[in-house]
């Protein structure tokens, strides 16, 4: 729900995929960066959004299909399908993201379930 980028990045990336998949932004992202775009990250609550039932990201019922939407998008990336090795690097790189930021993980996830709670159906 926050994530800007420029109009010709936009253009150079073609644009939304009207694919059909339900990882439609991650799709997109993974096209400015196939294209040539850089990033960059706030590290400020800037957006919310509401998880309900009847939401993608809420939905128990589109749980395997995200992943496997996710899981294309991420074999376009690299060629292929992912390894071994590949899913003991994302593992390493998530304890080393929550280790160098053990309180911000964690008041990131107080916050998310927190307002769960207050917004969701």
């Amino acid at each position: 729900p926050a994530t800007f980028f420029r109009r010709q990045a936009f253009m150079r990336a073609g644009g939304f995929r009207e694919s059909g998949s339900l990882c439609w932004d991650m799709e997109l992202w993974a096209d400015l960066a196939l294209a040539g775009s850089t990033f960059r990250s706030v590290q400020a609550f800037i957006a919310a959004f509401r998880l309900h039932e009847t939401s993608i990201t809420g939905s128990r019922g589109l749980q395997q299909r995200r992943r496997q939407d996710a899981r294309h998008v991420l074999e376009r990336m690299k060629g292929g399908p992912a390894s071994s090795f590949d899913r003991f690097l994302h593992l390493v790189h998530r304890l080393l993201k929550f280790s160098r930021h053990p309180g911000l993980t964690v008041r990131q996830r107080l916050f998310f379930y927190s307002t769960l709670g207050r917004w969701s159906l």
